[in-house]
């Protein structure tokens, strides 16, 4: 639609100022080799926050005309029949465009270009145009923000004339509700306005106030939702405020992205991997009985890809239950519908954290098909990452007894182990919930250690994660504890009184093979040492 009304914008352009084709030359004739001085005046619109200087001999058309998708905010034609056109979007794309992604996003656009030429005939339209090409892409600024500067020519046609035109696109998202701004131009080098026409477009300024840009960070943590990720090393971090997604599967319902990782050197030609972070809070509790291996959340998810004119087949799913909730991850192939007519063939593998109190936590990966693979380890890495601090534990304005003592994963066995799936991790899970937590006395133990653990092991966690040596150390300081639980394998518990003594037991012997061995290894050589001195 965007490319619709810009090529509308400017057959405008060509015939409503017919007194240009005098000359039966053409558009370009001899006259128009010289650039003409001009004076500017500064065109301000208040409701959009904007000011553009524009020559004084160039005609206004101030629209502010929405089609759904596009506001085409104001038009300017010069006499010559140069156009700019300023235009905002709200339904093209659902989080902002990342002004580093340059050649993508030039690539995207230029194909809409050429799609809608393909379309045009100049007995339905008037006009037609072809020879679509890429000049030079780059990064630009409006004001301080960055924007998309795509630079390209195209010839255009009708009855009687041939334009050959030199075409700009300034693309920038709004600091202010990080939707899309596009300024489109056509002019020709042999114009008296061509000069003119780039410093207007220069001239360009933000004059309302905004809010924060976005943030570039390395690390992700959440405070309000309770979780924390790392990125893979290399990839460019966007974290996004108050961006919100109407779900198409949950109908009044709404994702909430916080954050993308793009990779920027990777040779995909229109949708760079990504990776991005969305939450929701879910009004209504799923009924897990009903999708043993997750495929109908899969499938529902995809259905909210397709209602945006996307294309989805599910690969595979799976289902977990985990504390306070459920695990679901699914891979599955897409047709990216990016705004074109043509899809992008891309795939797309997801892992979601649905827990009891309405919270999902979803991270997804989707690339280019040929640039899938590339990139698919970065993302398991980063996955393996992932910890919750429950809210049960510290926001939950309701919990339950189960709720507040089960806690989260153990993070600090993930971190050494590289995923929560690791046997060792899956086996202090096992204990916890299947013997520990099956008595009052366990339960009211876990209470009380968990609002202990959470305040470091996130810490830990993460210093594993950056340093390779101080992880193995961990993984080995764990082992002793790992084999002291395998006891409890061994016996039955069905009283309070047998889960006291077998966990005082247990305490014991890890008190004595973390402090006690150590202190009688340390007295032992130190003897020694001062026995070999006194001799």
């Amino acid at each position: 639609m965007l490319v619709v009304t810009v090529l509308v914008i400017f057959a405008i352009g060509l015939y409503a100022l017919p007194d240009i084709f005098a000359d039966e030359e053409g558009l370009w004739g001899d006259d128009f080799t010289n650039p003409i001085r001009t004076s500017f005046e500064t065109y301000s619109n208040e409701k959009y926050g904007f000011t553009i200087n524009i020559p004084s001999t160039w005609e206004t058309e101030e629209l502010d005309l929405f089609d759904g998708e596009v506001t085409n905010v104001v038009n300017f034609y010069s006499p010559e029949g140069d156009v700019i056109t300023i235009l905002k979007e709200y339904e093209l794309w659902s989080a902002p465009i990342n002004p580093s992604t340059i050649k993508q996003t030039a690539n995207m656009f230029l194909l809409g270009i050429k799609e809608e030429c393909n379309n045009m005939t100049i007995a339905r339209d008037g006009i037609t145009c072809t020879n679509v090409e890429l000049t030079k892409a780059q990064k630009g600024m409006v004001g301080t923000i960055d924007s998309t500067d795509i630079f390209y020519t195209i010839d255009y046609e009708d009855y009687e004339y041939y334009y050959p035109k030199t075409a700009l696109a300034k693309i920038w998202n709004d600091p202010a509700d990080n939707t899309a701004w596009f300024v489109m131009g056509f002019t020709n080098d042999e114009s008296s306005e061509y000069t003119n026409f780039f410093k207007s477009i220069d001239s360009l300024k933000i004059s309302k106030s905004t809010t924060q840009p976005v943030i570039r960070t390395t690390n992700y943590v959440n405070e309000q939702y309770g979780f924390s990720v790392t990125p893979p090393s290399g990839w460019d971090t966007q974290i996004f405020e108050d961006i919100y997604i109407d779900s198409k599967s949950q109908p009044g319902e709404q994702f909430r992205a916080l954050a993308t990782y793009q990779m920027l050197n990777s040779n995909a030609q229109y949708v760079v991997p990504t990776m991005g972070i969305m939450v929701m809070e879910i009004q209504q509790k799923i009924d897990w009985s009903t999708d043993p291996d997750g495929s109908a959340f899969a499938e529902g998810l995809l259905y909210g890809i397709e209602s945006t004119g996307s294309t989805g087949n599910l690969l595979s799913s799976n289902l977990e239950k985990i504390p306070n909730g459920f695990h679901a991850s699914f891979t599955a192939d897409l047709g990216m519908n990016v705004g074109l007519q043509t899809l992008i063939p891309t795939k797309a593998a997801g892992e979601a954290w649905i827990f009891d109190d309405g919270l999902l936590v979803m991270y997804v990966y989707q690339a280019e098909r040929s640039e899938y693979n590339k990139f698919l380890q970065d993302y398991k890495n980063s996955v393996n990452t992932f910890f919750f601090k429950p809210r049960a534990i510290e926001q939950s304005t309701q919990p339950t007894q189960t709720s507040s003592s089960e806690g989260g994963g153990c993070l600090i066995a993930t971190a050494a182990f590289g995923s929560e799936m690791a046997p060792q991790v899956q086996f202090l899970r096992e204990i916890r919930d299947n013997t520990v937590m099956s008595t009052q006395s366990g339960t009211a133990f876990m209470t009380g250690f968990n609002q202990f653990y959470y305040s470091f092991s996130p810490y830990v966690a993460d210093y594993e994660r950056e340093n390779p040596v101080f992880k193995e150390a961990v993984k080995v300081t764990l082992t002793p504890l790992l084999t002291s639980l395998t006891l409890l394998n061994y016996v039955e518990i069905d009283s309070e009184e047998e889960m006291l003594g077998y966990g005082i037991g247990i305490i014991l012997l890890n008190v004595g093979i973390y402090f006690v061995m150590p202190a009688v290894l340390i007295i032992s050589i130190k003897k020694r040492f001062f026995k070999k001195i006194t001799n």
